[in-house]
């Protein structure tokens, strides 16, 4: 079986320094480390970049950022994910049909990693060579990216602002289409979730060179910020209710 979960890694997945000014909308968070919070964006992306890959080749994911439209970090994959497939769908019709065959997908992905997960046996797919691989992978790709012509990343950027900034005005759509994405706030899904992350997170204490990349990120214009912190701020749940 040829492993998903590294295809995903093509998307340009790290947009950390926007965590500075977005985690502070969930202070009951735990404070994690940078490297912590590398290992946790590669997990969550991979996850719902794959998806989308499976499903339609990524078109929903094209001159955009996935880094920066899946934040801030702490915020659950339904709402996520949701906001993708509502940006990226023509009508209410196309929408809904979108959301059920991206569950479908997802939940599939996500049994067929939690087969192959399983570390307390010799046949693991997921041995420290293979995240090694996949750290270092991510690791080129990131510093590609920061080495691209502007005008590549300029596109990404407006791209995402677009989305981020459509999804503010859609807000309520976005989370009666979170609702159809059972499979991405599942236990199973919060399982493979934190094993993934904390196979990452052991990788990057291997090799931590890897994190350099990451560092050198160029930090998110102040319209992505302020963009980033609307859109959260509308799909938080009511103060009650959290």
């Amino acid at each position: 079986m040829q492993l998903p979960v590294r295809t995903a890694l093509g998307f340009e997945i790290a947009l950390l320094a926007v965590l500075q000014c977005t985690g502070c909308a969930q202070k009951s968070a735990p404070q994690r480390t940078f490297a912590d919070q590398v290992a946790l964006r590669l997990a969550k992306a991979d996850l719902i970049g794959e998806a989308f890959s499976i499903m339609d080749n990524g078109k929903m994911l094209m001159n955009v950022d996935l880094a920066t439209v899946i934040q801030p970090l702490e915020e659950s994959l339904d709402l996520q994910a949701a906001r993708i497939l509502v940006h990226g769908s023509t009508d209410q019709a196309a929408l809904e049909s979108s959301a059920r065959l991206f569950n479908e997908t997802f939940q599939k992905h996500t049994k067929d990693l939690a087969q192959m997960w399983d570390l307390r046996t010799p046949n693991s797919h997921f041995t420290p060579q293979f995240m090694d691989s996949m750290l270092s992978d991510a690791a080129s790709s990131k510093d590609r990216r920061n080495k691209d012509d502007p005008s590549s990343s300029d596109l990404l950027e407006r791209g995402s602002l677009e989305l981020l900034n459509s999804c503010a005005e859609k807000a309520a759509l976005v989370k009666q289409t979170a609702t159809l994405l059972p499979a991405l706030r599942s236990q199973e899904t919060l399982t493979i979730v934190e094993q993934l992350r904390a196979a990452l997170s052991q990788a990057i204490a291997r090799h931590p060179e890897h994190l350099k990349p990451f560092n050198e990120e160029k930090p998110p214009s102040q319209a992505i910020q302020s963009a980033i912190a609307k859109l959260h701020k509308l799909l938080e749940p009511p103060a009650g209710a959290r």
